[in-house]
């Protein structure tokens, strides 16, 4: 939905807390962002502007798959803790394949899809 393409997750609750599964069965889990809690909604989503990218830490451990240049924008293909991440940004930040970076969802930035 959307261009560039909303992440879709999975939102999964089990004894040891919430995360947001990927896209795809068996591609991993990230934590449920804090504040989240209440969202009913087996779905979540996030446009990839809500998500921040920053060089090194303090987010959650990601590595660039590919930057999409999309004139003064650049959609980074990112791959955090086994998931798939669609993120936005600056196309003047310099983000490389192979690089590690952090990953932040922004206050407001998941959405509760229906089923």
């Amino acid at each position: 939905v959307g261009e560039p393409p909303i992440n879709i997750f999975r939102l999964t609750r089990g004894g040891g807390g919430s995360w947001l599964e990927g896209e795809r069965p068996g591609e991993g889990r990230l934590p449920l962002p804090e504040g989240w809690d209440g969202l009913a909604s087996p779905f979540v989503g996030a446009r990839p502007e809500q998500i921040e990218v920053a060089a090194g830490p303090g987010g959650l451990a990601a590595t660039v798959e590919e930057c999409e240049f999309l004139g003064r924008d650049a959609v980074l293909h990112c791959r955090c803790q086994g998931v798939g991440v669609r993120a936005l940004a600056s196309a003047g930040a310099a983000f490389a394949k192979g690089e590690a970076v952090a990953l932040r969802f922004k206050p407001g930035g998941l959405i509760p899809l229906a089923e």
